[in-house]
């Protein structure tokens, strides 16, 4: 179920991606598909993230994607939550942000989730032709 890509056009040949994701599975995983194609920064957490680029902030800028997961632990930023910050940094602000996520189980929840700001959500899991075929859209 692969829907709702926004109106983006970036042509960026070397984005980096930026997942925020607080399993450590999923973590590991995400990073092998995708290493060998693609810069990847992996964050436990969006606090986390948001101390990194608070930290050393010219080590991002506007080419970068993120790959957010929704769900990141009972103590945590929401996913939703680190999106509003996001879009509130302005290197940020037209950055692709796919939110990545096992709620996404019907369309109803897709449209939901994309009409908080993403620009598409990608349910999880994702092998790892779904996950570049989506990646390649923001990335070509």
């Amino acid at each position: 179920m692969e829907v709702g890509i926004a109106d983006i056009s970036l042509n960026i040949s070397n984005m980096t991606i930026i997942y925020i994701e607080d399993n450590m599975f999923n973590q590991f995983v995400f990073k092998e598909i995708l290493d060998d194609y693609y810069t990847v920064k992996i964050f436990d957490s969006g606090e986390d993230f948001l101390k990194s680029y608070k930290y050393d902030p010219d080590s991002y800028d506007d080419s970068c994607l993120f790959v957010i997961d929704l769900n990141l632990g009972h103590l945590q930023m929401r996913g939703e939550d680190l999106l509003g910050h996001l879009n509130e940094i302005d290197c940020f602000k037209r950055a692709p942000k796919i939110a990545y996520t096992a709620y996404a189980y019907n369309q109803s929840e897709v449209e939901k989730i994309i009409s908080q700001g993403f620009n598409i959500c990608l349910p999880k899991p994702a092998n790892k032709e779904q996950l570049l075929r989506v990646l390649k859209k923001f990335t070509s």
